[in-house]
């Protein structure tokens, strides 16, 4: 099962458990979104209620049962490349720079001051200033 599928089946609120009983891939993928991103099933006077999560900090605890927002989307997994100097000719992973947004992955460009850029003419000034810049790509 993929966790494209994992996701889904801890959208419905029919397929879930408590999360003691559900599996480890379960389990991290519910800890990866967070409980920002979770609904969990509570008992009240008037029976189970679906209710929001309080603070990031708290446990999960084992006896409770999560759900994720069906709005829920992950975030996107980036594969990070080094952009180097090969030749007098700016390359990441052997392919010229100017040739990179033909990748459909393609991401852009982050550089090691926090900035993230889509222009190589940046990337070219960066890594001449000594910049350590890096280009992105989207994990499928």
């Amino acid at each position: 099962m993929t966790n494209a599928e994992r996701i889904e089946k801890l959208k419905d609120p029919k397929q879930v458990q408590a999360f003691g009983l559900l599996a480890q891939k379960f389990q991290a993928v519910l800890e990866k979104a967070g409980k920002r991103n979770c609904i969990c099933l509570t008992g009240t006077k008037l029976g189970p209620e679906w209710t929001q999560l309080g603070p990031e900090s708290s446990h999960w605890a084992t006896h409770l049962t999560y759900i994720l927002k069906p709005n829920y989307e992950p975030e996107p997994e980036y594969d990070k490349v080094k952009v180097l100097v090969a030749k007098g000719v700016l390359q990441c992973g052997g392919v010229r720079i100017d040739c990179l947004c033909i990748n459909p992955n393609f991401a852009g460009f982050w550089s090691k001051d926090g900035q993230t850029h889509y222009n190589d003419a940046y990337v070219a000034t960066a890594i001449y200033e000594g910049v350590e810049v890096e280009a992105w790509f989207r994990k499928e």
